[in-house]
């Protein structure tokens, strides 16, 4: 940066990335609604769940998807029918009541359901 032209060539890459970012949000928010863990090699868990973590985390807050939680699970299908089973437990969790007042209770965020069902899908 002390070099000369530093700034200008500093300032030259900001602008990019700032002019590519509406194109990039699309992009983010277009991996995370065509989720699939059978895209992964070995249908990997937890290099799934990763990849998911990641987009959320490129995106500003008010540019992720309400419905987070619901991506992660619809895109966890697997070959594997115990594992389907517990997604699928999992998913109908998120519409009982009890589930809707723990998470209003714990304060919890869309992300930190993600994170929480990353993890816990992780171990399985």
């Amino acid at each position: 940066m002390y070099q000369r032209g530093g700034f200008v060539f500093f300032k030259l890459r900001m602008d990019t990335i700032h002019k590519n970012g509406d194109e990039n949000r699309e992009l983010l928010r277009d991996y995370l609604k065509t989720f699939k863990l059978s895209s992964t090699p070995g249908e990997n868990v937890t290099i799934s769940t990763g990849g998911f973590l990641a987009a959320i985390r490129l995106l500003k807050p008010n540019d992720r998807p309400s419905d987070m939680v619901l991506l992660l699970l619809n895109g966890l299908k697997s070959s594997n029918e115990h594992f389907n089973d517990i997604v699928t437990s999992l998913r109908g969790s998120l519409k009982s009541p009890a589930h809707e007042d723990y998470v209003a209770d714990k304060g919890l965020t869309e992300l930190d359901l993600v994170r929480r069902y990353a993890s816990t899908l992780k171990s399985t």
